[in-house]
């Protein structure tokens, strides 16, 4: 058996697989892939920030002009808001004065009313009437023309008539009808 042993053929060892050898040059081509890929966003968002650079400046000056567009809104806000109170109190102002007025109006319209009763002008007047009773005068008239008659229509007729010029003074009597022309105002004095 020992023959066996020398005659045999040796067991070849089992072949070792040739180590590859990775080039240099390969692997910083690698190293350089990854590292692009990992830096990559960094540097894309750097040339899209400073793309957007204009942009951005853009927007922040709109943002600085809006908020000065705001700010003159807010002081034209107030100016307005106190333009409404003056309006407001002077629409209060304007309310009392008007009361005040219409009060001296209707003083007034009373006193006319005490005088338009004592006094009346040309055309035709019914004592009573019209006009009250009493003495009437004008202080200047010229070619003032009174006529008193027994009725106020066409047929009615004269109880008496004068013209005159210069002061006048005539009596009324209840149911009396005057008519006068040129005379101007007169006024009762009694």
């Amino acid at each position: 058996m020992t023959d066996e042993l020398d005659t045999a053929e040796p067991k070849p060892e089992p072949a070792k697989q040739p180590r590859k050898r990775v080039r240099r040059s390969t692997l910083i081509a690698g190293i350089v892939a990854l590292v692009l890929i990992a830096a990559g966003p960094i540097i894309a968002w750097q040339v899209t920030a400073s793309n957007m650079q204009p942009q951005i400046d853009s927007a922040n000056a709109a943002v600085a002009a809006t908020g000065d567009s705001l700010k003159q809104a807010q002081t034209n806000l107030t100016s307005m808001q106190a333009q409404v109170a003056k309006a407001a109190k002077d629409e209060a102002d304007v309310a009392a004065r008007e009361s005040a007025v219409t009060a001296r109006e209707t003083a007034v319209k009373a006193a006319e009313t005490i005088v338009q009763a004592g006094q009346f002008g040309d055309g035709v007047h019914v004592v009573g009437t019209d006009v009250q009773p009493g003495v009437y005068h004008v202080n200047s008239a010229t070619n003032c023309y009174y006529v008193f008659k027994d009725g106020t229509g066409a047929g009615a007729n004269i109880i008496d008539n004068n013209i005159v010029s210069g002061p006048v003074t005539i009596t009324l009597k209840q149911g009396d009808n005057l008519t006068t022309s040129r005379c101007g105002t007169w006024t009762k004095i009694g």
